[in-house]
């Protein structure tokens, strides 16, 4: 079926109804065959900004055309489930029923936190009115890790391993 609805300026392929939302409805799935397939999304508001989704080189990327960067990459040699979304939000690296907001599964697993080789990684816990009051730090310039809470550091542990405890922060 190849249907044009002149009053909606609306074409459907494969539906004779085509929704009146969209310019173009197609009722079974598209095909794009190249050596670089790609789809381009265009904003024609003040923003013009332009998106790319792509496959080359056995890379499906999403790329901003605007800005020349590709945020999202997904190599063909990506294991089933590399990450996913559940249906409550949560999200699976590794696994598809993660059992929190964020669930990191392998046989091995690292997480990296990194930062320019003078600076300093921080992850941060809290409530939503105070997202900043526990912090754990590594600053690789200095090459120590502090422990905060309430937003105050209560310890460090300095490059030859030495624990330091603040002035006026007792233990126990």
């Amino acid at each position: 079926k190849f249907f044009w609805d002149a009053s909606a300026e609306s074409l459907g392929i494969g539906t004779s109804s085509p929704s009146a939302t969209y310019s173009l409805d197609i009722a079974k799935g598209i095909r794009v065959s190249a050596a670089a397939p790609s789809v381009e999304l265009v904003e024609t508001d003040s923003s013009n900004q332009r998106w790319s989704m792509l496959s080359t080189a056995g890379v499906f990327g999403i790329r901003d055309i605007t800005g020349s960067t590709y945020p999202v990459q997904i190599e063909t040699t990506a294991p089933t489930n590399s990450i996913r979304i559940d249906s409550s939000g949560n999200v699976g690296i590794g696994t598809s029923s993660p059992s929190g907001i964020l669930q990191v599964q392998a046989s091995n697993p690292n997480v990296y936190i990194t930062s320019a080789d003078t600076g300093q990684s921080d992850i941060y816990f809290g409530g939503t009115t105070a997202p900043t009051k526990g912090r754990i730090q590594y600053s690789d310039n200095a090459d120590f890790m502090a422990f905060y809470t309430d937003s105050t550091e209560r310890m460090r542990i300095d490059s030859s391993g030495h624990a330091i405890i603040p002035a006026g922060v007792t233990l126990g």
